[in-house]
């Protein structure tokens, strides 16, 4: 969601704004991590719901 104010503007508020790059590329390590995490579910999902085999 754009504007929900979850890890991203935590990563903003706290870490870009006040300069602090753990806070930062902590989040930012988060983020990669879910997104990777959700795009393999969501990967093996399409693939076992395929019907073209």
């Amino acid at each position: 969601m754009i504007g929900g104010g979850g890890i991203g503007d935590l990563a903003i508020r706290y870490g870009h704004y006040r300069y602090d790059n753990t806070i930062m590329i902590s989040t930012v390590v988060i983020l990669i991590v879910l997104v990777q995490v959700l795009q393999l579910f969501g990967d093996y999902i399409a693939k076992s719901t395929d019907k073209r085999k």
